[in-house]
């Protein structure tokens, strides 16, 4: 039975030990905010859809796989548990330690005795036992705790901003992804119509109703339209590589987007300024961690303070068997408790020293605070003007791409000068490539504003 009461009361105080952020700590990053939701607005372009080569990946497979699988966070992670560790053995300091103990001592020469006398003397003793002791700082080791526990929570959501940035660092790159492919479809589409052309010319070239010179300029078109599909290519394989590093894939990893793109609103950047930046200081992880450092170094500041008055407290017990020999050991209790207060002119720099580490976690928290409005604002006026663009890209391709048909109708009836569809056939791949990137800068945007607000829920 008393066995079993001593385990229950050791287990009770390694239960005890354990931080309140443990379990914050060790939990998976949260993707579900990040993922693309049913209310997007669907816009008609299509990428990857008709790859036959490379491993398929959408946005949410790359943002489950970042969260698990990201260097960054699990690096923060590990900072968070060494934080933890700290904090744990901050708080086993209020319980008693335990030493087994088994020691001989052996004594040959002179001695002073109780009266004051020496004698000469050869005496030995052994001891089996053990001691408890408590050995404790009390004022001092309470400040230095929510000191520690304020890190530990600082260090917690720092992990979580990790973890935001992890996923915000993947997303870009599957949107560098599909940029890459698009263009590169962009540049095939207009590659293939180079061919066409080129096979119409010669074959009116061959018929004697059209010019030499016409043929030439296809020709040259359908060159400069493969070395702009060599160019994407080259661009997709950059693309490629940079995710798959963000992934953890091996390097030679060739991915591929399956998308409908759409516009992300996460946030709504119409959103008053002031209820996006108390959003964000409530919200952001580095706000969080900021504000908890400024804690912690409150308390090491109250610690320095009180360091003066703090009594230093000693208790322990003593308790085996005692004897001059193995075979005549006899029980002995040892007790003892003592009340100390340690002063020096170092209490006054440490005093100094935590009041300015206290004045530049304040001076760090407003630079962090001013840092998100200035994101928030940037976020917000990129949104707005990708929104600009990516309308006007959309009414210039319809408008071109109208004109190109009239162009091509007059020239094939022999009407019309070759100049024109070139003319014309840039300007549409131009305009459709100015749109794909106007609508990615645009997704880029919103998902800056959605870290910039402290990537929480919608429902906020």
């Amino acid at each position: 039975m008393g066995r079993v009461v001593l385990l229950g009361l050791l287990l009770v105080a390694i239960l005890s030990c354990r931080s309140p952020y443990r379990e914050q700590i060790e939990a998976p990053v949260r993707t579900e905010a990040w993922q693309p939701g049913e209310d997007w607005r669907r816009e008609p372009i299509e990428v990857g859809a008709d790859k036959k080569e490379g491993v398929v990946v959408d946005l949410p497979s790359v943002l489950e796989r970042a969260g698990a699988e990201s260097l960054t966070v699990k690096l923060a992670r590990a900072r968070a548990e060494v934080a933890a560790a700290d904090e744990e053995e901050l708080i086993s300091r209020f319980l008693p330690k335990l030493h087994p103990r088994a020691a001989v001592r052996r004594i040959d020469g002179l001695v002073q005795g109780t009266q004051g006398e020496f004698v000469d003397v050869g005496k030995q003793n052994f001891f089996f036992g053990g001691v408890a002791e408590l050995d404790v700082d009390v004022v001092g080791t309470l400040h230095a705790l929510d000191a520690a526990r304020a890190r530990t929570r600082a260090a917690s959501e720092t992990l979580k901003g990790a973890g935001h940035e992890a996923l915000r660092e993947a997303a870009r790159g599957y949107y560098d992804l599909v940029e890459a492919h698009a263009r590169v479809e962009i540049a095939m589409r207009f590659r293939d119509y180079a061919r066409d052309l080129v096979a119409f010319t010669a074959d009116r070239e061959r018929a004697g109703v059209g010019a030499r010179a016409d043929t030439l300029r296809a020709e040259a078109l359908l060159e400069r339209a493969k070395g702009h599909v060599a160019e994407t290519e080259g661009l997709v394989a950059r693309a490629s590589a940079h995710l798959a590093e963000v992934l953890l894939l091996p390097e030679d990893t060739l991915l591929v987007p399956s998308a409908s793109l759409a516009v992300v609103q996460l946030v709504d950047p119409e959103t008053p300024f002031e209820v996006l930046l108390e959003r964000a200081r409530k919200a952001r992880p580095d706000l969080a961690a900021a504000r908890s450092l400024v804690e912690a170094r409150a308390a090491d500041k109250d610690r320095a303070d009180d360091a003066w008055l703090a009594p230093h407290l000693k208790l322990g017990v003593a308790a085996g068997a005692f004897g001059i020999n193995p075979g005549n050991l006899r029980d002995q209790e040892d007790y003892y408790a003592a009340v100390e207060w340690t002063w020096g002119p170092g209490l006054v720099a440490r005093e100094k020293a935590a009041t300015s580490r206290l004045d530049a976690a304040r001076i760090a928290l407003l630079q962090r605070e001013r840092k998100a409005a200035r994101e928030i604002l940037d976020a917000r006026a990129r949104i707005r003007a990708g929104e600009r663009a990516f309308a006007a890209a959309g009414v210039e391709l319809a408008k071109t791409g109208e004109a190109l048909r009239l162009a091509r109708s007059r020239f094939e009836a022999g009407h019309g000068p070759i100049m024109d569809v070139l003319d014309l056939e840039r300007d549409l791949a131009a305009t459709a490539q100015r749109r794909v990137v106007a609508l990615i800068d645009l997704n880029r945007a919103h998902y800056d504003l959605f870290h910039a607000v402290g990537a929480s829920s919608r429902e906020f």
